[in-house]
């Protein structure tokens, strides 16, 4: 898969800047190159975006091109560092270079210009047409697909929230540009991103582990099984997480139910020890005066396990 300096420089901000991890990137980008990602990374944390931008006016020389190959002829520093520093957005260019000098000698190698300059004026021009043409096309689609998103939302008295828009220009974004749709939905990219992040927080990070739990507690053993051998089993599928967490996401969904402990009259093991007293008072408590009736309880009430 041949990317573009804007796909590059994306992989690097969405590492840099967003914290994607490296394998994430690769695969969102047709499984692209650890090792070469990682070149990409390290340039750009060395020269910024410039290094991807305005490629169009970048020139080799022949002696920059002379002094890179000594560099590397001497063999203490390795290819990718030289390149590395030389900003080349490719280490394969100085390997390139190194394959002609051996070819044809110091003669071989010239300056190299960018290939805008090889280009007739009318071909340029044309290109040039045809790129904004594309461009304006792009922005037209976006928009017209982000009016079929927010339609339903309009009609609301409230408008479209920022929120919404945000959800919206998500779902766009594997078929249009980012900045083509921060600039028809009108939303700050700060804003945009604060949407993003507030939505991972607001993700359930156990819903893969709650479906696991429903087919082996419904459907495997039929509900005939507890939160700790459910636990053993989620362990086995390969889910790191604790009995204590399974315990409260199968209580969550009702499958464990608490049981209250039987209330028993408390009963001595050797017997009535105390006997059985006459009720004198028979619960008449109608008195001429104070004092006159007095009594008192003994309360029975349960203890934790007790």
């Amino acid at each position: 898969m041949r990317l573009t300096f804007e796909d590059r420089l994306k992989m690097c901000e969405d590492h840099v800047l967003r914290g994607k991890s490296l394998s994430h990137i690769s695969e969102q980008n047709g499984n692209y190159d650890i090792t070469n990602l990682k070149y990409l990374i390290n340039l750009y944390k060395k020269f910024g975006s410039e290094v991807f931008l305005n490629r169009e006016d970048i020139v080799y020389y022949r002696d920059t091109k002379l002094m890179a190959i000594a560099r590397v002829q001497a063999g203490k520093e390795s290819l990718r560092s030289i390149a590395l520093d030389l900003g080349l957005p490719d280490p394969t260019i100085l390997a390139g270079w190194i394959k002609v000098h051996k070819a044809k000698g110091e003669a071989g190698v010239q300056d190299t210009y960018p290939r805008k300059n090889y280009v007739l004026k009318d071909e340029s021009a044309k290109q040039i047409v045809d790129k904004k043409l594309a461009e304006e096309n792009e922005r037209l689609r976006a928009e017209i697909e982000y009016l079929k998103k927010s339609h339903s939302s309009t009609q609301r008295l409230e408008g479209v929230t920022s929120r919404e828009k945000a959800r919206i220009v998500t779902e766009l974004r594997k078929e249009f540009k980012l900045e083509v749709l921060l600039a028809i939905s009108g939303m700050a990219s700060s804003v945009y991103y604060y949407h993003v992040e507030a939505e991972k927080e607001r993700m359930d990070h156990y819903a893969e582990v709650k479906e696991a739990i429903d087919y082996l507690y419904i459907d495997k053993h039929k509900r005939r099984m507890g939160y700790q051998r459910v636990h053993m089993e989620l362990l086995k599928m390969g889910y790191h997480i604790g009995k204590n967490k399974v315990n409260e996401l199968m209580r969550d969904k009702g499958y464990l139910k608490k049981r209250k402990p039987r209330w028993h009259r408390y009963n001595a093991y050797d017997g009535d020890l105390g006997g059985i007293k006459n009720n004198l008072m028979n619960q008449d408590f109608t008195t001429s005066q104070p004092y006159e009736k007095a009594g008192t309880d003994a309360s029975l009430f349960p203890l934790d396990e007790e």
